[in-house]
């Protein structure tokens, strides 16, 4: 029963320490997504169209739609992938360090 009551505890501290970050989160991939879809579908609709008339509204209907799907992958998904990026990097850490070793045990 006290294993459950920790499990249980740890959780709690989990959910709190996610929640405490959770605006960070909001905030950072509106950012992201604001300034990656700007970006990239002001260049696609240029690149497609050149500047004609009504560029503006075909920009602003472009960035729109992108920029909703661009939030929410950044929002459901940036933690999985920090988690992966940090896994490849400790690894990579590690085939060095053992290369360095190697190296000096010759």
């Amino acid at each position: 029963m006290k294993q459950g009551l920790e499990k249980n505890s740890k959780m709690n501290v989990v959910f709190l320490k996610q929640k405490k970050y959770m605006p960070q989160k909001i905030t950072f991939a509106f950012v992201m997504a604001f300034i990656t879809t700007c970006s990239i579908s002001f260049i696609h609709v240029v690149l497609n169209f050149g500047f004609l008339q009504g560029f503006f509204y075909i920009w602003f209907r472009s960035w729109s739609i992108s920029f909703v799907f661009a939030f929410l992958i950044i929002l459901f998904i940036s933690h999985k992938v920090q988690v992966m990026v940090n896994y490849l990097l400790k690894k990579i850490q590690l085939q060095r360090k053992e290369k360095s070793k190697d190296g000096e045990n010759r």
